[in-house]
């Protein structure tokens, strides 16, 4: 597949509700971030994509890639506060939203937000690591959520719990994926469940991404998406792609994989990976900046997940006198922009997933 799934099965939940205005406006967005690459000056004539929005730094794991739970503070959004950001989203034309953290589901009004930004009209997608999901599945089909991306590592416990950092994390999410993936087909709930794997050393070997991604389906996830793990140095303010595979090929493997058709990462995204893994060079250029918008628990905002993992925002939606929009169409945006067109910092699938569509 050219691009990633995820975008197909948007624009076909759309087609199918009849919505074809938003498609129109889509269209649109396309053509006005083209021109803004094209132009190479730092604006745009479009809102992004997507905003990523990390509702809490709060997490019931301990992973061994992620720092964000040391970051947590009492500074944590309120749903007032993201009321008036969701104006702001909507104002910009983003086309969905996507919660993570953190933990997503540790916020008791997680599911409050995610009926706001359904009825706020945006494709929704939960980020979670599954190990509370039970309590959820209600919630979340009631809100209309389009995505449910759980993360799963490994397709055996032992290699899932050690990255996780949780004993018995594997068998209490493995549970949750089924039950998620039965309560939507019985309800007939357009949701669906993608499962999210972050490739290192302890589980990028083919045998273990290969049982990882027969285990996923077997479990009813409609799609599987890898991306590979970056080192992150917030004190430094640097970002590394890490020598991550024990065995090499990876991205080529998953083109040909029997279940290529539930692999959500692209063509173009998979191509390039080996060579990315092997030499620690991602290609050069990206969209960041005109596709995607992240906001922290503390209405930090990033134009893309890297300066997040560093702790880099751009402003700050609390201090700022400026509305959302001011300061995306603003200089500091227009700065970043012409800073990743040549930026080789990252592989990230949040950030270079769209490199294909729109370069």
């Amino acid at each position: 597949m050219k691009h990633r799934k995820g975008l197909y099965r948007a624009a076909l939940r759309r087609l199918r509700r009849g919505e074809v205005g938003w498609l129109f406006r889509q269209a649109v967005r396309y053509r006005r971030i083209r021109r803004a690459l094209k132009r190479a000056d730092g604006r745009t004539g479009a809102g992004p994509v997507i905003a990523h929005v990390f509702a809490t730094a709060r997490c019931d794991s301990r992973c061994r890639m992620c720092d964000i739970p040391e970051r947590a503070g009492d500074g944590e959004f309120t749903t007032g506060e993201f009321r008036e950001l969701l104006r702001g989203l909507a104002g910009l034309g983003v086309a969905g939203i996507a919660f993570t953290g953190g933990e997503p589901t540790l916020r008791p009004d997680i599911h409050e937000l995610l009926s706001l930004s359904r009825r706020a009209g945006l494709e929704t997608v939960l980020a979670t690591n599954g190990l509370t999901l039970e309590g959820h599945i209600d919630g979340i089909i009631e809100a209309g959520t389009g995505t449910v991306n759980i993360s799963l590592d490994g397709g055996e416990a032992a290699v899932h719990d050690a990255i996780r950092g949780v004993d018995g994390a594997f068998a209490r999410t493995a549970v949750n994926v089924r039950r998620l993936a039965d309560r939507i087909r019985r309800s007939g709930a357009g949701t669906d469940v993608v499962v999210s794997a972050v490739l290192q050393s302890a589980n990028s070997g083919r045998g273990q991404v290969d049982s990882l991604l027969r285990r996923a389906v077997g479990l009813g996830a409609n799609r599987v998406i890898f991306c590979p793990v970056h080192d992150f140095d917030r004190e430094a303010g640097e970002i590394a792609v890490g020598r991550i595979a024990t065995d090499y090929g990876i991205g080529s493997f998953l083109l040909r994989h029997p279940l290529r058709s539930r692999i959500d990462n692209s063509d173009r995204y998979l191509v390039r990976l080996d060579g990315v893994i092997e030499n620690r060079r991602p290609p050069a250029g990206c969209v960041a900046g005109y596709t995607t918008l992240f906001v922290d628990w503390e209405m930090n905002l990033y134009p893309c997940k890297a300066y997040l993992e560093i702790g880099r925002p751009l402003a700050n939606l609390r201090a700022d006198s400026r509305n959302l929009a001011a300061i995306w169409y603003g200089e500091e945006f227009n700065a970043f922009r012409r800073f990743c067109s040549s930026c080789r910092k990252c592989f990230l699938t949040v950030n270079r997933e769209f490199d294909g569509v729109f370069r």
